[in-house]
């Protein structure tokens, strides 16, 4: 993986490569329990141990739909690359309303008592009220959080 890569891309190719070595690993085992089983029941010569990619059920990311192959046709699981950063998008606006925190796993808020100490790296914003606009007009609009929280996330020089 090249590190010299903006980080926000880096991310990218590591997530992929960590998702598409999950479904890997689990397509295997599932083959593996699978020989286990038919052995176990004496079915060799009715059954087969493979799995079709299709009926893995963890993530696999390509970059693009053309990239996805027949054998993935169906797979519930499949995501492109436009899937990912709509994601991070969808993540980014739950730091924005507090949802989220970029200092602390999971899930933060989700009502009760706001805990402000969860919230270094990246500030809810305060009103909870986000403007989506399609020209600068509000100082906190949607476009100017996200670019604060990308610049919270992945520094400033990326």
């Amino acid at each position: 993986m090249n590190r010299n890569l903006s980080d926000i891309a880096y991310a990218y190719a590591t997530y992929k490569q960590t998702a598409n070595e999950r479904f890997a690993t689990l397509k295997s085992n599932d083959e593996e329990l699978n020989r286990i089983f038919i052995d176990i029941y004496g079915l060799t010569e009715e059954l087969s141990p493979e799995v079709a990619e299709k009926d893995v059920t963890v993530a696999r990311i390509y970059d693009t739909k053309d990239d996805i192959p027949d054998t993935m046709k169906g797979n519930n699981y499949v995501l492109t690359k436009a899937d990912v950063v709509k994601s991070l998008l969808s993540y980014a606006v739950g730091c924005m309303f507090g949802r989220y925190s970029l200092d602390e796993p999971g899930l933060i808020m989700a009502g009760g008592e706001f805990d402000h100490s969860k919230y270094k790296t990246f500030q809810p914003d305060e009103d909870a009220i986000i403007p989506i606009c399609d020209d600068e007009y509000f100082e906190d609009d949607m476009v100017q959080r996200f670019c604060i929280w990308l610049k919270a996330a992945f520094g400033e020089e990326h």
